[in-house]
Formats: structure tokens, sequence, C-alpha cells
């Protein structure tokens, strides 16, 4: 009876251990370069850009989102800029989307601002 409960006990500890071990692989992130991160004049926490070249803007919207609060919260930022190019990182200005340079439009991936708003 005792070598039962044990085996229960030992498979049930093995079923849990795969299902946390899935969650995990899920949320791995793909790899990335910090340009930059600084901490925030206003005190609130630091900020950061990221190159990330497997990630274009043909990913869904969301699903970029989602990337960007994950490196966020690994990396301990309140805001954070993401590209898929050293040259879109390059071309960033404080020009309207539709007026800023080629670059930079095919290399955005997004934006979080301190506010936890995503910005397309």
């Amino acid at each position: 009876m005792k070598n039962q409960i044990f085996i229960i006990t030992l498979l049930l500890i093995c079923i849990g251990c795969n299902q946390t071990t899935k969650v995990r692989r899920g949320n791995t992130l793909p790899s990335y370069t910090t340009l930059s991160a600084v901490r925030l004049y206003t005190g609130h926490g630091k900020c950061g850009d990221v190159l990330i070249p497997t990630i274009k803007r043909e990913v869904t919207a969301q699903d970029r989102e989602t990337l960007l609060r994950n490196i966020m919260k690994k990396e301990g930022w309140v805001i954070i800029s993401a590209f898929s190019t050293k040259e879109a990182f390059d071309q960033r200005t404080c020009d309207s989307f539709p007026d800023r340079a080629p670059a930079f439009k095919t290399g955005y991936i997004g934006k979080i601002d301190e506010d936890g708003k995503f910005y397309d």
C-alpha cells in the first residue's frame, strides 16, 4: 500500500513538473540586444531601447506588445522602444509616423510608455 501511494505521488509530481516546463518554454524571449538603457530623470525607473532582428512589423501588434512587456519585466524597465534594425533606431525622431524615414517605418516594432500604453 505504501508503494502505491509513493508511485501515485511521484506520478502527480512528474505531471505537475511537465506542465510547468511547457509554460516556461512558451514564455521564452527571442534574442535581443540592448541599444540604450537609462534611468529616468523623474526617478520613476529605467527606460531602454532594444534591437530584435527576428521580429518584424508583420507580427501582430498584440504579440509585439506582449513581447515588449515581457522584456520590460525581465529588465525592470518602465518604458521600452523596440526596433528590428539598427537603421530604424538611428532614424528615430519626433516627427509624426507618416513623416518618418522609410528605414524607421519598416524597422520600428513598437513602444510602451510610462503609463503602460502600447504604441504601434
